[in-house]
């Protein structure tokens, strides 16, 4: 059970952990603040103004209004310690599947433009390498898998290379991989019909050698169709479609 202090004139200016309460159900949320006059001044004018950072936060008080929700202070404490403490209230009284928070370590906004220091770099290596995936360690950091290029570029040294060897990087492969038949089999029922797989796809009559200005559509694609409606538009593969754009074949066609 959460302690709730009432916000006031004697600790406005002070630094720590608050909480966001609402009258309407459970849901809460919990942050850290160097000043929580001035936090609290920041979430009403961005709540207010339909530009707050936190959706969940954000789509609860268009439906029920600003005044359906109350500040008030967990803990007080030195700026020191304000991410450790606002991490040990994130792990236990937020539930990431019901409370407004979206993001599991303390520190990372939900948009995500915050610069990872050291230790939120050893995390995610820690993460990864007890064999956690991309998609598993964003899901687990922002509650949110579609964040997995950002963890993937942290691993493979595209950003914050000087912690790339930190990471017992892993290149997944299918390569040597023993198919189940009842695994071939819905691979084989989920590609019937698809004329750019082969195998059990739908058969294609091939066009023999394309014409030069269809090579030139295909590649200049005026219309910026995707490859897989090329692929059909022409009666070709999605691979050759590809390997068109990408200069590997019909290289004299210019």
């Amino acid at each position: 059970m959460l302690n709730l202090i009432e916000y006031n004139k004697d600790n406005k200016y002070k630094s720590g952990i608050y909480c966001i309460t609402n009258i309407v159900d459970n849901r809460i949320y919990i942050g850290s603040t160097q000043c929580f006059k001035r936090r609290f001044s920041e979430h009403l004018k961005s709540l207010t103004d339909n530009t707050h950072n936190n959706p969940h936060l954000q789509k609860f008080i268009n439906k029920y209004g600003i005044d359906s929700i109350k500040f008030y202070i967990l803990e007080i404490t030195d700026l020191d310690n304000l991410l450790i403490k606002e991490q040990y209230y994130l792990d236990n009284y937020i539930s990431f599947n019901k409370d407004f928070n979206i993001c599991k370590i303390a520190g990372i906004p939900p948009n995500y433009n915050r610069q990872f220091t050291e230790n939120d770099i050893k995390y995610i290596a820690e993460l990864y390498n007890s064999g956690k995936s991309c998609c598993q360690i964003a899901d687990l950091l922002f509650n949110n898998r579609n964040k997995r290029k950002i963890i993937s570029d942290i691993i493979r040294g595209e950003s914050y290379s000087e912690y790339k060897e930190l990471f017992n990087y892993r290149k997944y492969s299918q390569i040597g991989r023993v198919c189940s038949q009842e695994t071939k089999d819905k691979i084989g029922n989920a590609n019937k019909g698809n004329p750019n797989i082969g195998g059990k796809g739908k058969e294609r009559n091939s066009n023999g050698k394309l014409d030069n200005n269809i090579v030139l559509y295909i590649r200049n694609n005026p219309d910026h169709i995707s490859q897989s409606k090329l692929a059909l538009k022409f009666n070709i593969s999605k691979s050759l479609v590809k390997d068109i754009q990408k200069l590997r074949t019909y290289k004299k066609v210019k």
